[in-house]
């Protein structure tokens, strides 16, 4: 599964594919940084992500139910969120005081 955010004011693209997190820079479209998600030896298939209003911080959901909130400048996991449900879509409101999460169940 693909993903993709785009954060204007700090020109990155963050994108996640097979597990590995790439930031590239708008402005010329290499990549800054890549990193895998992995939990233990296990590589973490990403489904969704998001960045941020500061372009600080993304949150990013995996296959194994949980969010995590990330750095975008070194990928530092900050926190684990357990989940119910494979998330289907991830927001942070405007003033980052909530991440919004959605789920729903996949047939």
């Amino acid at each position: 599964m693909y993903s993709i955010a785009i954060h204007p004011e700090t020109n990155q693209i963050i994108t996640s594919h097979n597990g590995k997190v790439a930031i590239f820079k708008l402005t010329n479209s290499k990549s800054e940084k890549i990193f895998e998600m992995k939990k233990g030896s296990q590589i973490q298939e990403n489904f969704r992500i998001a960045i941020d209003q500061t372009g600080q911080f993304m949150a990013i959901s995996c296959q194994d139910k949980y969010i995590r909130l990330r750095s975008t400048s070194n990928g530092y996991l900050f926190t684990k969120i357990s989940c119910a449900e494979i998330i289907s879509s991830l927001a942070f409101s405007i003033n980052n005081s909530y991440l919004i999460a959605t789920s729903g169940k996949f047939i």
